[in-house]
């Protein structure tokens, strides 16, 4: 039986959904890792690794709440954005988060700050 163009449709979605996901958990292990390393060479392969990963996440598009929180969640780390003295353009975007982890119930900001916090702890 031949798939229809909806199946199609809905599998690429299923597929985007698991990339966003899986690039996410990737990124942040990344992260941890880059903040372990102790040479200027392996800063300088765990750092492609991150800049690989974010890069996965803003050319995938987002076809649900979850790949939008990731991407604003992405964006809200990487300016360093202190919630608390934020401009409006930047509390435009907060915003949007913020109703991102509402809606969805999951706080990824949070997660991947949590990661940071404790492998720095470690050092």
């Amino acid at each position: 039986m031949p798939i229809s163009p909806r199946s199609d449709e809905a599998l690429a979605r299923g597929d985007m959904k698991r990339t966003l996901r899986d690039a996410f958990d990737r990124w942040k292990d990344a992260l941890i890792e880059q903040d372990k390393q102790t040479t200027r060479a392996a800063r300088h392969r765990a750092h492609a690794r991150v800049t690989s990963m974010q890069d996965l996440i803003a050319e995938t598009p987002a076809d649900d709440i979850e790949g939008v929180g990731i991407k604003l969640a992405l964006f809200v780390y990487m300016s360093g954005v202190d919630p608390e003295t934020t401009d409006g353009a930047v509390e435009q975007v907060l915003s949007a988060y913020k109703d991102c982890v509402r809606v969805h119930g999951r706080d990824l900001l949070a997660e991947v700050k949590s990661l940071m916090a404790v492998s720095q702890q470690a050092m």
